[in-house]
């Protein structure tokens, strides 16, 4: 496995949700990762309701990118914030699935509405 690329939270934004939302939670959790079980890479939460959007980077902790009052959970990695994949590389190419849907593996975002804000 190597470490390449920015080490950067993506960019995400969602819109609908549902009336009476509260705030936000947003995860992201590789289900292929070779520990076993998965690995965490970015909890976050206590969004607020206002909030339809988190720019690239919000998971850095020394930049101030997350929304006010978001919570930074720890990670697989032991720490609060984002941390990225290290993919190990493919020993012969992907295969060529069409035009139509790709399946889904690798890492998953998930954005959970509808919360009250956790005390901490």
């Amino acid at each position: 496995m190597g470490f390449t690329g920015e080490n950067q939270s993506p960019a995400l934004a969602w819109e609908h949700a549902p009336a009476g939302t509260q705030s936000f939670a947003v995860t992201i959790f590789d289900l292929d990762a070779p520990t076993g079980s998965g690995f965490w890479h970015w909890v976050i939460f206590n969004i607020p309701a206002s909030v339809t959007e988190l720019k690239a980077g919000a998971g850095d902790l020394g930049k101030p990118l997350a929304p006010a009052g978001a919570v930074q959970s720890n990670t697989d990695f032991g720490q609060p914030g984002y941390v990225g994949a290290a993919r190990p590389r493919p020993a012969a190419p992907l295969p060529d699935y069409g035009a139509g849907p790709k399946p889904k593996a690798g890492i998953r975002s998930e954005c959970y509405p509808g919360l009250r804000c956790l005390p901490l």
